[in-house]
């Protein structure tokens, strides 16, 4: 289980003021600084230095302001209460989750503090530790090496997170499987059951759409002929119903050969692929 835990302060407004001069109505969070400042924090010695830059997270807003405790306290439980009812106060990452990124599906499957993956390369990784810290998660490389990664993770939902890698710079979002995935299930029984997770999202690659139509009504039972300028527009007749459909919208013919494909088979019946 994962707890987001944020440092809040609260203030009265007219010692802020006093102190400032005003209160901005926009305040910034130097972004850049603080991906810098992360990135040599050590995290096996939980130990890291004063920021040498200032922003709204970095200024010690409480430094020789006086405080009435009592206002201060009604004020902080107020904003407690609106939180915890209205928001919720943690993230529950336990369970499976599933992405899809040009085509290439995987699965996530984490447990307290580890989780494995399983890509549609029919390869399922090891258990992997991993820890989170602020918005960032850190774990072990999923595949030969073991090299540990990075990724910041942004919370869309309590079924949905994104994963951000700076270092590839590809963000993989995950949703929850809402079905049970059976852990006593057998390497074949697993695999199959991925599969058919796989076509419920629809992600494959176009080459596989590609093949995988074609084959859906028997290579022999189909003519492409291809046009344009560019040669990318497509043109496939069903011989054995002579019905014609057209692929032109898009700049690769594979691309058009899949549109064309794709509305051949909202039409022709099952019946007619006997």
């Amino acid at each position: 289980m994962v707890t987001n835990q944020f440092l809040t302060f609260v203030f009265r407004k007219k010692p802020i003021e006093d102190k400032y001069d005003e209160i901005s109505k926009q305040l910034e969070i130097k972004h850049t600084e603080w991906e810098k400042y992360w990135e040599n924090y050590d995290m096996e010695l939980n130990d890291a230095s004063e920021p040498e830059f200032d922003d709204v997270i970095s200024i010690k807003w409480w430094k020789r302001i006086d405080i009435n405790i009592l206002k201060t306290l009604k004020t902080t439980l107020l904003i407690l209460i609106f939180t915890v009812v209205g928001c919720g106060y943690e993230q529950k990452l336990n369970g499976n989750y599933s992405t899809c990124l040009n085509g290439l599906y995987a699965e996530l499957y984490i447990e307290n503090d580890s989780m494995q993956s399983a890509t549609s390369l029919s390869w399922i990784s090891n258990k992997r530790k991993f820890k989170i810290k602020n918005d960032t998660l850190y774990h072990l490389y999923f595949g030969e090496f073991s090299d540990s990664v990075k990724a910041k993770i942004n919370y869309i939902d309590i079924d949905e997170f994104e994963l951000y890698y700076p270092k590839d710079s590809v963000t993989h979002t995950f949703k929850r499987i809402k079905k049970e995935i059976d852990k006593k299930a057998t390497y074949d029984e697993f695999w199959n059951g991925f599969y058919k997770r796989r076509i419920n999202v629809d992600c494959f690659t176009e080459s596989e759409k590609y093949t995988k139509l074609k084959n859906y009504f028997g290579e022999e039972n189909i003519l492409i002929d291809y046009g344009g300028k560019l040669f990318n527009e497509v043109q496939i007749t069903h011989i054995p119903t002579g019905t014609v459909k057209f692929g032109t919208k898009h700049k690769t013919q594979l691309k058009n050969a899949i549109f064309a494909l794709e509305k051949l088979k909202l039409e022709i019946k099952p019946s007619d692929l006997k």
